[in-house]
C-alpha cells in the first residue's frame, strides 16, 4: 500500500530533506541510497533520494511503521510549544549539587531530548495508534521537565531536595496469576467507564489527550488479558 506520508513529501511543492531522509530511511531497503542520503544533503543527494522515494511510493507491500528517529544537533527546542519556561542560564551547571539533584538534572535532559525525538515522529508517523504513542510519551515527558525545573529552583532557594513523583510501573499480563487475571478481568470494565467518564468530561486539550491514552491503554490491557485467559483454558 502507498504510504501517506510518502505520498504527501513527494507532493510538497518544496519537500524538507531531513524529512524525505526520515522517511526513506524507515521504508527504504536499497543500501546504496541509504548510503548517498547519509552522506550529504547537497543537490546530489536530493536528487537521488527523490527518485528513491518515487521508487517506493510504487510499492505494495509497504505498511505504516513505528519511526525511529535520531535528531541532528540543530533540532530546535520544544519549550514554546509545550508551555516550559525557559530558565537564564545559570552561573553553575549544578556540578556542586547533592548527588539527588544532580541525577534529576541528567534525567530531565534525557526525557526533553527523547521528547524532542518524538515530536519529529509524530509528525511523520502514518498510524494514528503510533501518533497517540508519541504524543503520550512526550507529554510524560515534559511533566518530568516541567517537575524537575521545580524542584532544582527549590533546591537552589531553600536549599530542601523535593520528591519527583514516582513513575507507576507498567503491569506484565505474563506475571499475573489466573486469580489476578479473572479479578482484573472483573474489575476493567469499571475502569474503562470511568476513564471514558473523564476523558468526554476535559476540555483542555493536552488532558484530553493524556485521557484518551488512558483509555486506550486500558482497552489494550483489557484484550492482553482476555488473550491471556484463553490460552490457559
Amino acid at each position: 500500500m502507498a504510504i501517506a506520508s510518502i505520498t504527501a513529501w513527494l507532493n510538497t511543492p518544496n519537500p524538507n530533506y531531513t524529512h524525505g531522509r526520515l522517511l526513506y530511511e524507515q521504508y527504504g531497503d536499497d543500501r546504496l541510497v541509504l548510503a548517498i542520503i547519509k552522506s550529504g544533503s547537497g543537490s546530489y543527494h536530493f536528487t537521488k533520494l527523490h527518485a528513491a522515494m518515487v521508487k517506493l511510493n510504487e510499492r505494495k507491500d509497504l505498511e505504516p511503521k513505528r519511526i525511529t528517529y535520531t535528531p541532528p544537533a540543530q533540532d530546535e527546542p520544544l519549550q514554546s510549544q509545550f508551555n516550559v519556561t525557559s530558565k537564564p542560564k545559570v552561573k553553575t551547571d549544578l556540578d556542586d549539587a547533592p548527588p539527588e539533584i544532580r541525577q534529576i538534572r541528567n534525567l530531565k535532559n534525557e526525557k526533553f531530548a527523547e521528547a524532542r525525538h518524538l515530536l519529529v515522529v509524530a509528525r511523520v508517523s502514518d498510524s494514528k495508534e503510533h501518533r497517540l504513542e508519541a504524543a503520550l510519551k512526550i507529554l510524560d515527558n515534559m511533566d518530568y521537565v516541567n517537575e524537575s525545573w521545580l524542584v532544582m529552583d527549590t533546591w537552589r532557594e531553600t536549599g530542601k531536595i523535593l520528591e519527583m513523583k514516582k513513575e507507576q510501573a507498567t503491569v506484565s499480563v505474563a506475571d499475573l496469576s489466573t486469580q489476578e487475571l479473572l479479578q482484573k478481568d472483573k474489575n476493567l470494565p469499571s475502569y474503562i467507564c470511568k476513564a471514558r467518564g473523564r476523558y468526554n468530561e476535559q476540555t483542555d486539550p493536552r488532558r484530553k489527550t493524556k485521557a484518551l491514552a488512558k483509555v486506550q491503554e486500558l482497552l489494550n490491557l483489557q484484550s492482553a488479558i482476555k488473550r491471556r485467559l484463553d490460552e490457559l483454558v
